[in-house]
């Protein structure tokens, strides 16, 4: 059953244009599938000898204290918007007055990374930030132990890649 989880998604590929194949189909037998990541089933999966067949991310509970705010972490740029693509959350929870946003504060140091000010102090929002060093809490940042989407500004959220 865990195999078969694997090929979850996949289908054929359009037919293509540059090659000779019978009239009548819609669906390319030459092009490589394809995958539909809306219907993959990506979470890891039981190998035959007891082992894991997995995407070789760390599982939540291995990861450091505080790995949102270690080298390598990732926010990507989410506009005015509070949902995120990587992680699974409700389809209510955006635009919804009783979810709490993460606001960070402007003497967070990953605020300070994120923001990336320029001379007058605005913002220069970038797609996606990368911490290239480890950064030290700051406030209700101590408190946490994972992160979703950040608050920089009003109207201006980051969504932490884990």
């Amino acid at each position: 059953m865990s195999n078969a989880r694997i090929w979850t998604g996949l289908d054929y590929a359009t037919r293509r244009g540059n090659t000779k194949e019978l009239e009548r189909a819609v669906k390319s037998r030459m092009a490589p599938m394809r995958i539909e990541i809306d219907k993959h089933d990506f979470f890891p999966k039981t190998s035959l000898d007891d082992g894991w067949i997995g995407d070789r991310y760390p599982l939540c509970q291995d990861l450091p204290e505080f790995h949102f705010l270690r080298v390598g972490a990732k926010f990507r740029f989410r506009g005015g918007s509070t949902m995120p693509l990587s992680q699974e959350n409700p389809d209510n929870r955006d635009g919804s007055e009783h979810v709490k946003r993460f606001v960070l504060s402007p003497e967070s140091s990953l605020y300070k990374k994120v923001c990336n000010a320029d001379a007058d102090g605005n913002c220069n929002f970038a797609n996606t930030v990368e911490l290239n060093e480890n950064l030290a809490c700051y406030g209700k940042e101590c408190r946490v132990d994972t992160l979703v989407i950040v608050q920089i500004a009003p109207g201006a959220f980051y969504e932490y890649i884990r």
